[in-house]
This record gives structure tokens, C-alpha cells and sequence, in this order.
């Protein structure tokens, strides 16, 4: 099990143990209700597993491999939500969660000819898009706060981008198509924990930590001067996310 998964689960046994004895500090904020929600996830770390290396043309008819060191890593943007669901009275709320937002590259190395120099990696990016369904668990604290926990399944799509590498090739400037877009569906997965913020009976802020899996992104082979439709064997495996995210909602 990897340490961020313990952790979470550390917090969720911590949090269920606690709901006893601080849930008659609790009023008002439960309860059977629908709600929409929109939210903003600021990724904190990505990463992925490289499959394999791909072959790539140089410009002069040779060929060399490319390959991925760090995987996926953003520091900057994140992804946009927006969601309705359903509160039971049992403290249990569902919600149906679509969302959308990319994850840039790590750094890349490549094996090229000597003869090949001032080599640089174009930036490329995945851009992710999910349906995700979560059930959340609310452990109430306080009239005003409450503690939560979420499982979610859902169905992604990952599309990476075209990579261009350039360089200098006996004393010209060289660039070519490294990989090809791709796009993929993949079953994903969600942990998280985290707090509301009530305003009022009816609408509240929330923020918490998320670990996502996307699964699995991949690229297109470049042959004969074009992209083609053909799967490049370099693959991203296991895409994951930690995000922290805030949003609002508002019950009705």
C-alpha cells in the first residue's frame, strides 16, 4: 500500500472514532437534501510509470529512443468541477462530479547521435477529462463544521499532445515530430478526506486532499512524415494525482 493511501486511512479510523463523542456538538447541519456543487483542484503532485521507449527519427534517417524520467508533473494549473448530488439523512451524501484539466510533462531524456546537440524536448501535456460518482461520508464537528471522507469511480479520458524535439544537426537547426496525440478512456478511482464550511443551512465552502488514478495514457506513432493511428509503444501507466481542492455548494 503506498503512504499516501495509509495515511488516508490513518485519518478516516481517526475521524469514524471521534464522531461519537463530538456529535452532540452537532446541530442543524445534516440531513436529507440535494445539492450542486463547483469546485477547483490545485494539483499538488502527478506522476506516472513510463512503459518502454519509442524509437524516434533524428531528421537525417537515424533513429533513437526517448525517454521519460519524472513522469507527469504540475505545479500550477488543475482542474475545474462542477457536480449534483444527494444527502441522506444517514449522514451519506452521493454525487455525480464531471471535471476537466491537463497535467504537464516531467523533463525528458533522450539518447541521440552525438552529432545531435543543443537537443530540447517541445512542451507537452495530458489533458484529462472525468465523470466521476462519489460517495462521501460527513462526520459532523460543530454546528458551523463538519469532517468528510469520499470513494469515487468513474470512467476518464486521457489525451496527451504531440512532442516536437529540435536541436542543431551539422550546424542546422533540426526539429522533429517525436510522438503523436492520443486519446484513451480508462476506468479511474478517488480517495479523499477533508472539511465543510457551513454558511447557512443551505450553502458552504469545503477543502480537502484528493488522490486520483486516471490510469493509463499513450501516443500515436509518427512514420513517413505524418501522424498515424497506430499506437506508439511508449505508454504512460498508472497516471496519478493529489490534489487539494475548494469549492462551494448550496443545498436545495
Amino acid at each position: 500500500m503506498e503512504p499516501i493511501y495509509e495515511d488516508i486511512t490513518i485519518i478516516f479510523a481517526f475521524l469514524a472514532s471521534s464522531q461519537i463523542a463530538i456529535a452532540d456538538d452537532h446541530a442543524g447541519t445534516s440531513g436529507s437534501a440535494n445539492f450542486i456543487l463547483l469546485d477547483y483542484s490545485i494539483n499538488m503532485s502527478a506522476d506516472t510509470d513510463e512503459k518502454d521507449t519509442t524509437p524516434l527519427g533524428d531528421g537525417s534517417g537515424n533513429t533513437t529512443p526517448i525517454n521519460i524520467d519524472d513522469g507527469l508533473v504540475d505545479d500550477t494549473s488543475g482542474f475545474f468541477g462542477i457536480g449534483i448530488g444527494h444527502r441522506y439523512s444517514s449522514n451519506i451524501a452521493a454525487v455525480l462530479r464531471y471535471e476537466t484539466g491537463e497535467l504537464e510533462s516531467g523533463s525528458y531524456t533522450t539518447q541521440l547521435d552525438t552529432s545531435f546537440t543543443n537537443v530540447s524536448v517541445g512542451p507537452t501535456k495530458t489533458d484529462v477529462e472525468s465523470f466521476m460518482l462519489e460517495a462521501v461520508y460527513f462526520m459532523p464537528y460543530s454546528e458551523q463544521v463538519e469532517f468528510w471522507g469520499l470513494l469515487g469511480i468513474g470512467r476518464s479520458e486521457l489525451e496527451t499532445s504531440t512532442t516536437v524535439i529540435s536541436g542543431t544537426l551539422s550546424g542546422s537547426a533540426v526539429s522533429f515530430v517525436a510522438v503523436c496525440k492520443r486519446s484513451k478512456d480508462n476506468t479511474s478511482t478517488r480517495i479523499g478526506v477533508g472539511a465543510t464550511y457551513y454558511m447557512s443551512q443551505s450553502n458552504g465552502f469545503y477543502g480537502g486532499i484528493t488522490r486520483s488514478d486516471y490510469g493509463d495514457a499513450e501516443y500515436n506513432m509518427y512514420d513517413n512524415n505524418a501522424c498515424t493511428s497506430t499506437p506508439d509503444i511508449l505508454t504512460l501507466e498508472d497516471t496519478t494525482a493529489t490534489d487539494f481542492r475548494i469549492g462551494y455548494f448550496v443545498s436545495f
